[in-house]
């Protein structure tokens, strides 16, 4: 009988081991997650120059065409007439999309004249533009003042905006 009281203890205490070893293995593999499915978002990404105004003109007779796209702007400038001449446009881009964007810079192409200064104020690289909101800034051209260059000058440049998705 002390026998049999004897193997039962021990079936208790391996059974008690291996109830505890099963509950720790469990309680350190539980805090597994796993998800199926497919994950679709719906937007629309989308930011376009709104409108373009010259606000001054000083010694040239500037124009502005928005692409068709809305996704750049053509700068003419076709007769600076001396040093110091300079125009200013006013531009107005607009997130005409549903997921906001981080408008990081203005690309100028067709800027390769070292006496004209292009100079962008208000515009603040990295702003978010939420749906349907603008933001509007500056772009100054002028003419050196300290050029040698006496003669007039034409200019064409494309100023295409860079975004990309807020995360």
């Amino acid at each position: 009988m002390k026998k049999e009281n004897k193997i039962k203890k021990y079936w208790i205490i391996i059974l008690l081991f291996v109830l505890a070893t099963i509950s720790i293995g469990y309680a350190l593999f539980a805090d597994v997650l796993n998800i199926h499915g497919t994950a679709r978002t719906v937007g629309e990404f989308d930011i376009q120059i709104s409108e373009s105004t010259i606000i001054s003109a000083v010694g040239c007779t500037p124009t502005t065409t928005i692409s068709s796209d809305k996704k750049s702007l053509l700068l003419e400038v076709p007769n600076l007439k001396y040093p110091g001449a300079t125009t200013t446009i006013n531009v107005v881009v607009k997130n005409q999309g549903n997921i906001a964007a981080k408008l990081l810079s203005v690309d100028l192409t067709g800027h390769d004249d070292p006496d004209i200064r292009v100079i962008y104020s208000s515009l603040v690289p990295g702003i978010i533009l939420e749906a349907e909101e603008t933001h509007s800034f500056d772009i100054n051209i002028a003419w050196d003042l300290e050029s040698t260059i006496k003669e007039q000058k034409t200019l064409y440049f494309e100023a295409t905006l860079n975004y990309e998705q807020d995360v």
